[in-house]
């Protein structure tokens, strides 16, 4: 299995055709086939889904995906990250910003 970069809005133009991990709040769901995002960075980015959600997407998600050329994003895999403890969006973007 290949690591994925962790990335935030603004990287995803260095990023297109790879498979990358973005976290950010979920702002809309469009007919449970699309997400508008938005980014630790605070950049919103359209992740379209493979397959139709199986339960409304809200709070803080994490989307295994690959960059299209488009600028959005094929989410293969979504996970809540909504919890007993508040995910600081902020810190996560400081800390991606570290790493690159």
């Amino acid at each position: 299995m290949e690591a994925r970069p962790r990335i935030n809005g603004g990287m995803l133009d260095a990023n297109i055709g790879k498979e990358v991990c973005i976290i950010g709040k979920v702002e809309q769901v469009f007919g449970g086939t699309s997400i508008k995002l938005a980014c630790s960075d605070g950049k919103s980015v359209t992740v379209n889904v493979i397959e139709p959600l199986k339960e409304n997407a809200s709070g803080v998600v994490e989307i295994v995906g690959k960059v299209e050329t488009n600028g959005t994003v094929t989410g293969h895999s979504i996970v809540s990250l909504n919890g007993n403890i508040e995910f600081d969006l902020t810190v996560y973007n400081e800390a991606i910003g570290v790493a690159a």
